[in-house]
């Protein structure tokens, strides 16, 4: 696989596993399971913080050097795994498989192959193909991980897989536009002694139409996610960022219903203004307006440090209350 297809992948905003504060509920589709929550003036940094954590599980905040989406500082430092590296280095293998191990290849289906991962651990590929010769349009691959090390600080379990729906253009010179239904099946990342596990659908849009500015859309009825003492699940979501690689500008704006086990109810979250950054900084500028029973809070960035919260605690679109935090006071 080429290298500009490689980092076209490896540089979009990082789709899951970061920081994962935030969630709720389990399964159940796209319907919330939970009642919606009543938003206080002391739970809305609570409140808050589990959306912000809970998109930047799902997309992140910034590309980063790091090429990994939700690098704006996790509480642990650490940049993570995201789900856009994984079917990245899963799609090359398809493509090594298909140029270099012919043998593997029986009319249009591939595998199953099991590969020994870099330092330890094995992942079974194996998918049909519309085209023996290339990766397209109808193609359906998955992947599944039996304690894979690859050297970059995480490991990984379970499975995934993927139905390629669109593309167009050359990923490999561009311009390029592709679209991927994901399946995640108890897919599990272990890293820097946190364990993180994914499951449910996602439909993941990549396109580029100058190999600088690379654009994300991420949708779906149910991404449900735990690790980190947390449960959860998006509903009815839909992630859309841009980055730029040379400056390492980005953009991210999100919707969906999100239920947290830990807040024991859903809010419904939007984002009235485009939140912005650079690298893997904290956005500089933007709002999440987060609606629950009645009641809502309005976050927005004053700058990549400082957050204001502002809670209507009755629904009467009134300001009761203003609080001023920090990013990482309320994703801690």
């Amino acid at each position: 696989m080429s290298g500009k297809w490689k980092t076209a992948l490896v540089s979009l905003s990082s789709l899951l596993f970061v920081a994962c504060g935030g969630g709720g509920g389990g399964s159940g589709g796209g319907t919330p399971t939970l009642a919606p929550l009543s938003i206080t003036t002391a739970n809305a940094p609570t409140v808050s913080g589990e959306v912000v954590n809970a998109t930047d599980a799902a997309e992140g905040f910034g590309g980063g050097g790091s090429g990994t989406i939700l690098a704006a500082v996790t509480t642990t430092g650490v940049d993570r795994q995201s789900l856009v590296d994984v079917i990245r280095s899963q799609l090359e293998r398809f493509s090594d498989l298909q140029n270099g191990a012919s043998s593997a290849v029986v009319g249009v289906v591939i595998g199953p192959s099991v590969f020994p991962c870099a330092v330890s651990g094995t992942t079974t590929l194996s998918g049909n193909l519309a085209d023996p010769a290339t990766l397209g349009p109808g193609d359906n691959l998955s992947a599944t991980f039996n304690s894979c090390d690859e050297g970059d600080g995480s490991i990984l379990n379970g499975g995934l897989s993927m139905s390629i729906g669109a593309l167009s253009g050359d990923p490999a010179a561009f311009p390029f536009d592709l679209t991927v239904a994901v399946t995640l099946n108890n897919l599990t990342v272990i890293e820097a002694g946190e364990t993180m596990t994914g499951s449910g659908d996602i439909s993941l849009a990549l396109s580029s139409s100058d190999g600088v500015t690379l654009a994300t859309t991420l949708s779906g009825n149910s991404l449900a996610i735990s690790g980190l003492g947390s449960s959860g699940a998006l509903r009815n979501y839909a992630i859309t960022s841009t980055l730029n690689q040379g400056t390492l500008d980005y953009t991210l704006a999100s919707s969906g219903t999100l239920e947290s086990a830990d807040l024991a109810g859903s809010v419904v979250f939007s984002t009235p203004a485009i939140f912005q950054g650079i690298g893997s900084g904290f956005p500089y500028t933007g709002a999440y307006l987060i609606t629950g029973q009645n009641s809502s809070v309005r976050l927005t960035a004053l700058d990549d440090v400082n957050v204001v919260l502002e809670v209507d605690d009755n629904g009467d679109g009134t300001v009761d209350t203003t609080v001023n935090t920090t990013w990482v006071a309320i994703s801690s």
